[in-house]
């Protein structure tokens, strides 16, 4: 997994700008806003780095 950083629910969003997401059932998606992505506790993503 290069350059994916885990994603730690307690802590939010990690970041503002742009981003790759793993979501937990393996799909990916590419150089989306980080804004625009759910960050809740119940959220699916798994890994997240920046674009």
């Amino acid at each position: 997994m290069n350059n994916w950083e885990s994603w730690d629910r307690k802590k939010g969003r990690p970041v503002t700008g742009w981003i790759d997401v793993r979501y937990l059932d393996g799909k990916e998606f590419f150089r989306k806003l980080a804004e625009d992505c759910y960050w809740g506790t119940d959220s699916l993503i798994e890994f997240w780095r920046k674009a």
